[in-house]
């Protein structure tokens, strides 16, 4: 989450960073509520049409995760993980 914070608070002009977290943060806290709430409210219609009609919603944000940009891979997994090999004892740190 921490990440998250940074890249859009870092996009931010500095008059404003603190707002853009602020709302970032809200977003996070607004999102669970309301996903909860709608169900929530939909069980008064009885399981059966509650459970339908999350269904429908479920498949209408399908093409919406799939617009999403694919996440970038590295180009080799040695690359981009770090060696964990131990230094041997007595020996000077690495530079």
């Amino acid at each position: 989450m921490v990440a998250a914070t940074q890249v859009i608070v870092r996009r931010a002009e500095v008059t404003v960073a603190g707002v853009a977290g602020g709302l970032r943060q809200t977003a996070l806290n607004v999102g669970p509520a309301v996903g909860v709430a709608c169900p929530t409210a939909l069980l008064g219609t009885g399981t059966g049409p509650a459970l339908l009609a999350l269904a429908a919603l479920t498949a209408l944000a399908v093409p919406a995760a799939l617009a999403l940009p694919a996440r970038a891979r590295p180009t080799s997994p040695a690359a981009s993980t770090p060696s964990r090999t131990p230094a041997p004892a007595g020996a000077p740190p690495p530079s």
